[in-house]
């Protein structure tokens, strides 16, 4: 009889051993695709828990079972995100958005941290079909801000779009020939010497024509859809993918002025607080320091817009005289101070 001693094989081990096969042989069975499963599915539990290394362990391992998988690179490039370790996140996320082109959460998701490490080409190929999008996600506005420093060489599609500032039906020529030629408040050799300084800034834009950049286009309040919060989308991307990015500064920041003059006759209050957190974070964000050197002829357009009494008949008469002393003072400024408007207005 087969004695087990020191040296020998002991029972317990050889039962251990079977169990260790068995294991395997059960491992070695399960395709790819089911090895990848249950790693995803282990590490979605390790992420619903908060145990963030536990997590990327388990997503390499479904990344090794299937590289091709997308969501297992989602996860991935979101929890090196969490970790700050934003490079390996660019990588994963790239890769995540080119599995999951139709997944627009991924496409913003990947954009917005390419956009983080510098890689603006990438970020703004993966937002630039976004906006084109209905409704846009918010998000995508947020890395817009931040590829905004991504700019074009195209001279002559900066020249156009600058052009089509003041000449455009939809620009400032076509906003006066809105107006009655004979309204009182700005009649006819006003809104000639209106346009004739349009003119003169136009020259001078041209001199920047490596500030294109991807805009939005039309980038105003009731183009901002608010849910729950400050859960929101962007709706109504227009004229074009690129373009100055003052003029999405202006369309937006033009309305804190318009609203603080209805409710007080000036810039004071809450909607100075608004303008100014909303352009100086833009200016901390991007760095623009020629943004105050052209932003002027863009705030002509939007306030002869809202001034306009085609489309805003019930406005007072002291707004509108205001609004129109901003455009004037917009066409004689050449370096804006966003922190003195009630200067432009006076």
């Amino acid at each position: 009889m087969h004695r087990y001693g020191t040296g020998t094989w002991r029972l317990p081990a050889i039962l251990t051993l079977v169990a260790l096969v068995a294991t395997m042989s059960a491992g070695c069975s399960q395709t790819p695709e089911q090895r990848r499963d249950k790693h995803y599915t282990r590490g979605m539990k390790y992420v619903s828990e908060g145990k963030i290394a536990e997590a990327i362990l388990e997503f390499r391992n479904a990344e090794r079972a299937d590289g091709k998988f997308g969501p297992v690179r989602y996860q991935l490039g979101l929890l090196y995100k969490k970790k700050g370790w934003l490079s390996d996140a660019a990588r994963e996320l790239a890769r995540a958005a080119e599995l999951m082109a139709s997944d627009v959460s991924v496409q913003v998701e990947a954009a917005f941290v390419l956009a983080e490490v510098n890689r603006l080409d990438e970020a703004a190929q993966l937002i630039g079909p976004v906006l084109s999008r209905e409704p846009v996600p918010a998000r995508a506005h947020i890395v817009q801000a931040k590829i905004h420093v991504r700019k074009g060489h195209d001279v002559q599609l900066y020249f156009r779009r600058t052009r089509d500032l003041l000449g455009h039906g939809e620009g400032i020529m076509g906003i006066l020939d809105g107006y009655p030629a004979d309204y009182p408040l700005l009649p006819a050799k006003q809104q000639y010497l209106v346009e004739a300084g349009c003119l003169a800034w136009r020259h001078h834009l041209k001199e920047k024509v490596k500030r294109l950049s991807i805009v939005h286009g039309d980038f105003h309040p009731w183009n901002i859809l608010f849910r729950e919060g400050t859960d929101f989308t962007l709706l109504d991307r227009s004229r074009g993918e690129w373009g100055e990015p003052a003029d999405d500064v202006a369309a937006l920041s033009i309305n804190y002025i318009f609203f603080s003059l209805l409710r007080c006759g000036k810039m004071e209050g809450p909607f100075t607080e608004l303008y100014d957190r909303f352009y100086g974070d833009y200016l901390d964000r991007t760095q623009d320091q020629e943004l105050n050197q052209v932003i002027p002829p863009f705030y002509v357009f939007r306030a002869l817009v809202i001034a306009s009494p085609v489309w805003y008949p019930n406005l007072s008469e002291e707004v509108r005289l205001k609004l129109f002393r901003f455009v004037q003072a917009m066409l004689r400024v050449e370096q804006f101070d966003y922190r003195d408007l009630n200067r432009y207005l006076a």
